[in-house]
């Protein structure tokens, strides 16, 4: 919320200094972010329409660097990305009164996106400060039912 002090009227090309612009939180909103990359060369993708759907819909379009910001109401929420030339890409989430969900695919050009609807989750689990492996770690792919436990390096491979 920007809260101007007095009325402003400006046309094309004229500017007006303004005193004190101060900026109120909206509390009772989230908000949706991220950058949208291409698969292959790991670039950026601009003027990719990003849509969310929950209890209303919205839609904003990328940055040159790829990146986007859309207010959300609380709950869950369908976003869905959508290029000529790539595959459209959805996903789920929840947004939370105040906070940000971060949404930051990779979207593939148009007919390579894997059919195989499994992808596989590797990585390592260690300590953040020691840097020590983390070993018999429970990892869970939410919602599947799959998990698995580090082992002794702390290394990690979940498909699901």
């Amino acid at each position: 919320v920007i809260i101007i002090p007095h009325p402003v009227s400006l046309v094309a090309s004229q500017f007006a200094e303004l005193e004190t612009i101060r900026l109120t939180p909206l509390s009772d909103v989230g908000l949706i972010s991220g950058i949208v990359t291409d698969t292959v060369t790991g670039q950026p993708l601009a003027g990719v329409l990003v849509e969310i759907s929950n209890t209303t819909t919205a839609s904003t379009q990328t940055g040159e660097d790829g990146s986007y910001s859309i207010v959300s109401p609380p709950g869950s929420v369908t976003v869905t990305l959508s290029k000529n030339g790539y595959d459209t890409l959805s996903g789920n989430g929840t947004v939370a009164r105040g906070a940000t969900l971060s949404f930051s695919p990779f979207l593939n050009s148009a007919g390579t996106t894997p059919s195989d609807p499994n992808a596989t989750l590797k990585g390592l689990f260690k300590d953040g400060e020691s840097g020590t492996p983390l070993t018999n770690a429970l990892i869970t792919l939410v919602g599947t039912g799959n998990y698995v436990h580090t082992d002794e390096s702390g290394a990690f491979s979940l498909t699901g």
